[in-house]
């Protein structure tokens, strides 16, 4: 419980929540690059926060992965990945997804509705960011 361990970061595979330190400080979680687990391309604190990563690789099925846009019945196209801070993990993974399914202007106002801050990689090897998000890129 929460009360038992006051302090802490849970990683659920790739949806995370932390609380703040015990010495009030937050916790630094490392970014990859989309289907490039071994390249970091950035960080973000995490202080009673939840932080959620989605992309295309890890769930994929040939031509096939796990982000659908069901308007076009077939996968989503355009972006390779996504990853949201939320007041929760679980915000923060409904958001992850779903904010790849929308366009630029509805995406600025899904996130803001529902209170996160977002990343989003594209299959051109940019970067999309909401206005206040706070991480840092190397």
């Amino acid at each position: 419980t929460s009360q038992s361990f006051p302090f802490h970061l849970v990683d659920g595979g790739g949806d995370m929540f932390g609380t703040q330190k015990k010495n009030g400080e937050s916790w630094t979680i490392a970014l990859e690059w989309p289907g490039k687990p071994d390249t970091a391309i950035g960080q973000v604190q995490l202080k009673n926060q939840g932080i959620a990563v989605s992309d295309v690789f890890k769930r994929s099925w040939q031509d096939w992965h796990h982000v659908i846009d069901a308007t076009k019945k077939k996968p989503v196209q355009n972006y390779i990945g996504s990853a949201v801070i939320g007041s929760s993990a679980m915000i923060a993974d409904g958001l992850s997804t779903a904010l790849m399914l929308v366009e630029e202007t509805k995406r600025k106002e899904l996130a803001k509705k529902n209170g996160g801050e977002y990343l989003i990689y594209t299959k051109h090897s940019q970067i999309h960011q909401s206005k206040h998000w706070s991480g840092i890129f190397y």
